[in-house]
């Protein structure tokens, strides 16, 4: 169904808001000149998205990535420790019951990295989160 009430709305439109297509690539390129000069007088010869300091040195991107690669081994450290004090508590359980728990018994994690884990070279407050 389509409906027409009628209402009249009153616009704001100009003739001279009118605008050719040259008119309107003239327009885009002035801003786009005036935001490429804004930008030169902001960063000077530089692009703007340089890296930061600490992240050019070669070896400070090692450290960092030193840093990642231990990070990411004591999460499967952190893993089996974790493992086997569960392993602990359900064994003192089974003592105190007398018998075995039912169920399966739990999966020890891997020993060795997951290929697909991650860790943020940048930023270590976002390797902290990506953690658990």
């Amino acid at each position: 169904m389509i409906a027409v009430d009628g209402t009249k709305i009153s616009g704001n439109t100009s003739r001279d808001a009118n605008r050719s297509y040259e008119q309107i690539a003239r327009e885009i390129l002035e801003e786009a000149a005036a935001a490429d000069a804004a930008d030169d007088e902001r960063f000077g010869d530089s692009r703007g998205d340089e890296l930061p300091a600490e992240l050019v040195d070669r070896s400070s991107r090692r450290a960092r990535l030193r840093a990642a690669k231990e990070h990411l081994e004591a999460q499967v450290r952190d893993a089996q420790a974790e493992h086997a004090d569960h392993l602990k508590a359900r064994a003192k359980l089974e003592a105190a019951r007398g018998g075995k728990l039912r169920g399966r018994k739990p999966v020890p994690p891997s020993a060795v990295v997951d290929p697909a884990a991650r860790a943020n070279v940048t930023d270590p407050a976002m390797q902290e989160q990506s953690s658990h």
